[in-house]
């Protein structure tokens, strides 16, 4: 569109976006009943039997609901302010996480009556020698699943994957599992409903229980030996990059051990090959701290795009001031520039600044509406890429946009976030779940165990405009953000749209940047915004989130097994 004055769109659908599925008036019901749950779910794990007594006797929305929840919400607001560092304000410890009572033995929900399915287990020392063995079951149709001698596969299990697998013309099936940590704790591990490329580069996503179409497998050369012990993880990737379609089955079928040193070793290899082969190169190492999480990095390129960094503010220069510094001093990217979007600064001292700093100031005056401001920036610049970035953010990564440039670079990814922390050093923004109501997963706050889904560069449903890097022909296909949502949500929705014109969504985990949240407007959430967006997506019901585990669900600070 390039510089220039985005043209009214107030009236229409924005791109990408659904028709309404339900009116305003159910998502008002819809918000009332989750609230009321979110404020119940934290009565029940903190054993406060008293306040769960009341609200299970009051009526969501009533009078006497609202004046409980408004006096309560202040003191629950000052504890996670005053809590110490790393310290969850939620009742449950990592013991019992997530909250809830799983089935301890699968449902199975059809007849089994599959008959070609093997199962091999492999126990041999020499890799070459279990690839091999591996490959040579792979003659024939039906299916093939390869375990390891210390695994505990429940009974009809391969069966049940395979009836899935068939009903979904599925070419592999992954499932949930139960493995140990050192201290010999039963851990529960629920998978995502899709496999994404990225998180499969960051980690195991499918786990090690993974049963294959026989044929699938054949048509991309078998099991490659040169994967050493992580041939299965080799596997999973290159039959997605092939257009393999994978299923989920939300069940738990084995119990598995601790896995072997050699296998974590070999993820990294693994990833640098995939990288190789879609990226046009990169790097990989294994975490230092955590077990089978991989860090990987893409090739630079010849050329770094450019890239405009977009920073809305309204006076406030005791934030702007350390915000621009922070950026100036720290960043290395080679080419940006940052276009400041004034809100209807009135302050003498704002203006002066505006007219001596060497940044280009767009005015964006009228009230405060989030994603007009933005708009109103992008539209004033013309490079390749821009980054949204809040005023009260700081850098405290050299490289970041290094970083989200080539995750943003890479095939079919379309939006780019990163991790945030709050200034006393608790986990802000490590994505966005929709399990059922968008969230931004916190390791101090609700996803209490920092495992290597949550660590790692993923993909998710949605990342906060706080810090976001998106293409500048992605951001006008989608005609910018959503105006009609003014405050709240414009930035998932954004991202909810991007994923329906066929493009990801990328948390970029080593990517850390410091956040006041709420520091420039304070806390807005404007209720018609939560309406509207909930009316659009069906938020409660049909909206779900692949990247999230299935059988998981957020509510408010409590992640618990779906009831």
């Amino acid at each position: 569109m390039g510089e220039g004055v985005r043209p009214d769109r107030s009236g229409d659908r924005p791109p990408g976006a659904p028709p309404d599925a339900i009116s305003l008036a159910e998502a008002r019901r819809r918000w009332t009943r989750y609230r009321a749950e979110v404020w119940t779910t934290l009565a029940e794990v903190r054993g406060q039997s008293g306040r769960l007594a009341i609200l299970r006797n009051l009526r969501p929305g009533s009078l006497p609901f609202r004046i409980l929840t408004g006096m309560a919400a202040p003191v629950f607001a000052l504890r996670r302010r005053l809590r110490p560092s790393g310290t969850p304000i939620i009742g449950n410890t990592p013991s019992a996480f997530p909250f809830g009572n799983e089935s301890s033995e699968p449902t199975w929900r059809r007849p089994l009556l599959i008959d070609d399915v093997d199962v091999i287990t492999l126990d041999d020392s020499d890799v070459d020698v279990t690839v091999a063995r591996a490959n040579d079951a792979l003659g024939g149709q039906g299916w093939l699943l390869v375990v390891d001698a210390t695994d505990e596969l429940r009974d009809g299990a391969a069966d049940q994957m395979a009836a899935l697998g068939a009903t979904h013309s599925a070419d592999l099936v992954f499932a949930d599992e139960r493995t140990h940590d050192s201290s010999g704790r039963t851990i529960a591990i629920a998978r995502t409903r899709s496999l994404g490329w990225m998180s499969l580069l960051s980690y195991d996503a499918s786990g090690r229980v993974v049963l294959f179409r026989r044929s699938s497998l054949r048509e991309i050369g078998g099991f490659d030996k040169a994967a050493g012990w992580a041939f299965r993880h080799d596997a999973v990737i290159r039959l997605l990059e092939s257009g393999a379609i994978a299923a989920h089955l939300d069940q738990t079928v084995v119990e598995t051990s601790t896995p072997d040193s050699r296998y974590e070793l070999a993820l990294p290899m693994v990833t640098s090959a995939a990288l190789g082969r879609r990226a046009g190169g990169g790097r990989a190492i294994s975490d230092e701290v955590t077990p089978g999480l991989v860090r990987w990095r893409v090739d630079a390129p010849t050329q770094w795009p450019s890239v405009s960094i977009v920073i809305p503010t309204r006076d406030r220069l005791d934030l702007l001031v350390p915000c621009l510094d922070a950026l100036e001093k720290r960043t290395t990217y080679p080419s940006y520039e940052v276009v400041i979007v004034d809100n209807g600064s009135v302050e003498p001292e704002t203006l002066r600044f505006f007219a001596e700093n060497r940044h280009r100031v767009v005015s964006a005056p009228g009230p405060f509406n989030y994603a007009r401001v933005i708009n109103r920036g992008v539209d004033a610049t013309t490079s390749d890429y821009v980054a949204t970035l809040n005023n009260d953010v700081t850098i405290t990564t050299d490289d970041w946009l290094e970083q989200m440039v080539e995750v943003a670079t890479l095939p079919g990814v379309g939006i780019v976030g990163v991790y945030l922390e709050d200034p006393a050093g608790h986990a802000q923004h490590e994505g966005v779940a929709i399990a059922p109501y968008p969230q931004h997963l916190r390791r101090d706050r609700n996803y209490i165990v920092p495992d290597d889904f949550l660590l790692a560069t993923r993909e998710v449903s949605a990342v906060t405009g706080a810090c976001q890097l998106v293409s500048r022909a992605l951001f006008d296909e989608l005609d910018g953000l959503d105006e009609t949502l003014a405050i709240v949500h414009n930035d998932t929705d954004f991202c909810l749209r991007a994923q329906r014109l066929g493009r990801s969504v990328v948390y970029v985990a080593t990517v850390r940047l410091l956040h006041a949240e709420s520091s420039s407007r304070g806390r807005l959430t404007p209720q018609d915004d939560i309406e509207r967006f909930i009316a659009r997506w069906d938020v409660f019901d049909t909206l779900s989130d692949p990247w999230f585990p299935a059988r998981w669900e957020l509510v408010g600070d409590v992640i618990r097994w779906r009831r």
